[in-house]
């Protein structure tokens, strides 16, 4: 349901509004990946074979950054080269394709780009082999009629909401869910026909975001909902028993879908929603204070010597500092401290969680081992788990050092 401050863009009234408004930041897709150019990253995002229905010729294709490539302009280069190894490159600008009328080398960029800046697994399916497999039916249809080329421009978003339809027709679940996939693919790097915008101020309208999908826990398929009326709803799609609502102020509202992609981790956590929208800290204020690098230079050295050969001890025999934190400042999981961390950071409390005394830090260590040996806590996904069974031991070893 709209808000009363609310109105409704047509597609191309929001690429109109978003181009001539570039100045405010407004168009609503913000990037974290910052690649090289071509020229300076040479490595393919993906590589396909396809074959031209009109001519019959079969070719490969490769899809690279642009050398012009940067935030406010996402070029992909497709690189097609023939059996006679010829190649042609045509440039892609992925803010530009409207995946209700995009042709197929269009959606192989898109494809390509999202796969990329959503760090897809080497040698996982790529999103264009995956959309191509769900949509084949609808394409062998199209093939049918006339003769047509890849330049040839479709409807990818209602192909894959028809087949969505007809799995659910059929009780076909665990399709019905790659649909939602595909077209939670599809609307965040292709744009939906329709954007509802909110207005800020008489000059100012700003797109509205209703959910947000996070990467949870327990490796379930999980999305944070907003409604314009005041609630934020968290469903976890494989654990119905996990979620849970809370009614919130519109304030709260505009707050809670400031929030990025860099604190999925906490998402599913409604205690980390109540303190955060609770809370005077800002959005751009947590983004400062989360800089994992500096988070753990600044943890060792407030460690007294003795315990920081302690820490060590233990971090050497149970595989794991247990903070979360590569030694390249990157984050790997939720640890206890860094839970605990942005507790505090939320609560403008100090952040030396540990104190400075082997008293303080043992303390400390008891607290998180007790939490992390708590039967009730939910279980993780494999990879998850294998780390927070890892930082059990290492609290096990600590405490036994220190006390």
């Amino acid at each position: 349901m709209s808000g009363v401050n609310n109105v409704t863009f047509s597609y191309q009234e929001y690429k109109a509004y978003i181009k001539n408004h570039k100045e405010s930041g407004l168009a609503g897709r913000t990037y974290s990946m910052t690649p090289g150019s071509a020229a300076e990253d040479e490595r393919i995002l993906a590589s396909t074979s396809s074959k031209d229905a009109r001519t019959g010729a079969g070719y490969g294709l490769k899809a690279v950054y642009d050398d012009h490539f940067s935030d406010d302009s996402p070029l992909i280069k497709v690189i097609a080269e023939g059996a006679d190894q010829r190649k042609q490159e045509f440039i892609i600008n992925i803010d530009e394709i409207d995946v209700n009328a995009a042709s197929d080398m269009e959606m192989f960029a898109l494809c390509s780009y999202a796969d990329a800046h959503e760090k897809k697994t080497e040698g996982a399916k790529s999103s264009w082999d995956t959309l191509n497999a769900y949509v084949q039916d609808a394409l062998s249809r199209a093939a049918s009629g006339q003769p047509e080329s890849f330049g040839q421009k479709r409807d990818w978003l209602t192909m894959v909401e028809e087949e969505k339809r007809t799995c659910m027709e059929s009780k076909l679940y665990g399709q019905v869910a790659d649909g939602n996939k595909l077209v939670r693919l599809l609307e965040v790097y292709g744009m939906p026909k329709e954007v509802e915008m909110h207005r800020m101020d008489a000059d100012t309208l700003i797109p509205v975001a209703n959910g947000t999908y996070v990467q949870d826990l327990d490796g379930g398929y999980a999305q944070i909902l907003f409604d314009n009326n005041g609630e934020i709803t968290y469903v976890n799609h494989l654990n119905e028993s996990a979620g849970w609502h809370m009614e919130v102020s519109q304030e709260m509202l505009e707050k809670a879908r400031s929030l990025g992609s860099e604190f999925a981790f906490y998402m599913s956590n409604q205690s980390f929603w109540e303190s955060y929208l609770n809370s005077d800290k800002s959005v751009d204020e947590l983004k400062a204070a989360m800089n994992y690098e500096t988070i753990r230079s600044e943890f060792w050295k407030q460690l007294p010597e003795p315990v920081r050969q302690a820490w060590e001890k233990a971090a050497e025999e149970a595989g794991t500092d247990a903070l979360g934190i590569d030694e390249q400042g990157v984050l790997q999981y939720p640890s206890e401290y860094l839970k605990q961390y942005m507790s505090a950071v939320i609560r403008g409390e100090s952040t030396r969680l540990c104190g400075d005394t082997a008293e303080c830090v043992l303390e400390f260590a008891k607290t998180a081992l007790s939490h992390l040996e708590d039967a009730e806590q939910p279980k993780y996904s494999a990879a998850l788990q294998a780390f927070k069974d890892k930082e059990m031991g290492f609290y096990q070893k600590l405490v036994k050092y220190l006390a």
